[in-house]
């Protein structure tokens, strides 16, 4: 048996039969084998809704490269059905109405660790040069990563970024919004994070 894909911000959950008699290999795998009783039965799958730190997880990775989310800010940090760098994915957006002037929203991961280079794209609908995205590795910042001039354009220009890293224990991404602007949307892209060792 193969489940069929698991429809957005849902995960594959178990398998069911409607005779108790009919055993799974792995009532819990995608995908398993189960043993035919002698009459005719129903088999189904079943999916469960993500939580909130697992639809930012996935928005976040290319599907298949797990990525926990260890805490994000309750506010100003939602994963979004679409608006990614290809396909039109889904996406983490930081920032927006909820995160005021001066104010800063974080999203942390503890998947990666020690040596290896991230890789992930990022889009600006914020103030040029003021309101940014900051890199934080194990609590300390590794780069600013401000907006450009054309953040407000129709053409969501992304921009790919990459580092190489050493000793990680903890990744945080944090926009910060400037306290004296509100001309734009106020709000960051991150997609298609990869680690590679």
């Amino acid at each position: 048996l193969v489940a069929a894909p698991a429809p957005l911000w849902y995960v594959f959950d178990r398998w069911t039969a409607s005779d108790p008699g009919a055993a799974f290999d792995d009532a819990l795998a995608e995908v398993t084998r189960f043993t035919m009783p002698s009459n005719a039965v129903t088999v189904t799958a079943s999916y469960r809704a993500l939580s909130s730190n697992e639809k930012l997880g996935e928005a976040l990775t290319i599907r298949g490269q797990p990525l926990a989310v260890s805490a994000f800010s309750s506010s100003g940090v939602v994963a979004i059905a679409s608006g990614g760098v290809r396909y039109d994915d889904p996406v983490v957006q930081m920032g927006g109405p909820a995160v005021g002037p001066g104010q800063s929203v974080t999203l942390s991961t503890s998947s990666f660790t020690g040596d290896g280079v991230l890789l992930f794209w990022w889009h600006a609908d914020a103030e040029a040069e003021s309101d940014g995205l900051r890199l934080e590795v194990n609590g300390l910042t590794a780069s600013p990563l401000y907006s450009e001039k054309r953040t407000n354009d129709t053409d969501k220009i992304w921009h790919l970024y990459g580092f190489g890293l050493t000793n990680v224990t903890e990744i945080t991404w944090r926009f910060t919004r400037d306290d004296s602007y509100a001309v734009h949307q106020n709000i960051v892209l991150v997609d298609r994070v990869t680690w590679i060792p």
